[in-house]
């Protein structure tokens, strides 16, 4: 696999996905999705600040902009981190347990790589739920043919969010610290919630067009 998957082609990404490396699976394709939804979202900003009738704050807008493309590179990188997490918990799944000592230490191992592989896509999640509130407040200055692309990117966003936090569910079942695995529980329960109110609000708002 190359350094980064964003350096393999469309076709090629597609390919790897198909392929039975399941490192490559879900939260990798949402990241894929929800970055290049924020990039969809850096469009419609540009277009709205171009045009001549424009009369709201430029300064808010480039702001929002800039927060979209940052927010688009932070999934980005998580596209790459969460293969690594998944392949670095089927390391320690593989570390030998012949005696105590080792099962001791393969269990400690297999832990904490599985926080990480909970952490990524937590804060994947996370990361795609800012996405939608920056979508939220460009709604209020999106018209016209790119108020819709904003509504598409918003639903890219949500759709990604739900399918990342799936994974942090299947990881969270297999997690015996407790209090652990109840902090990330309300987390994802508040990510969730979030991403389907900021969604709604989206909607309503294009609709409203």
């Amino acid at each position: 696999m190359p350094a980064s998957l964003w350096q393999l082609s469309i076709e090629e990404f597609r390919e790897k996905v198909a392929s039975n490396d399941t490192t490559v699976a879900a939260v990798s394709v949402a990241t894929v999705a929800a970055a290049s939804a924020l990039n969809l979202v850096v469009m419609v900003l540009e277009v709205i600040g171009k045009r001549k009738g424009f009369a709201g704050d430029m300064s808010r807008l480039e702001a929002l902009s800039d927060a979209a493309r940052e927010e688009s590179d932070r999934l980005a990188r998580y596209t790459d981190e969460d293969p690594a997490a998944y392949a670095g918990f089927m390391r320690c799944v593989r570390m030998p347990k012949n005696n105590e000592a080792e099962r001791i230490e393969r269990a400690r191992a297999m832990a904490q790589a599985l926080r990480r592989a909970t952490d990524v896509p937590l804060a994947a999640a996370r990361t795609a739920v800012a996405g939608l509130n920056i979508c939220a407040e460009a709604a209020a200055m999106a018209h016209g043919a790119v108020a819709t692309d904003l509504g598409g990117a918003a639903m890219l966003l949500a759709g990604a969010t739900r399918a990342m936090l799936l994974s942090v569910d299947a990881n969270l079942a297999a997690l015996s610290e407790s209090e652990y695995r109840d902090q990330v529980a309300e987390e994802r329960a508040e990510l969730e919630d979030a991403a389907a109110r900021q969604e709604k609000a989206v909607r309503k708002r294009i609709a409203a067009l």
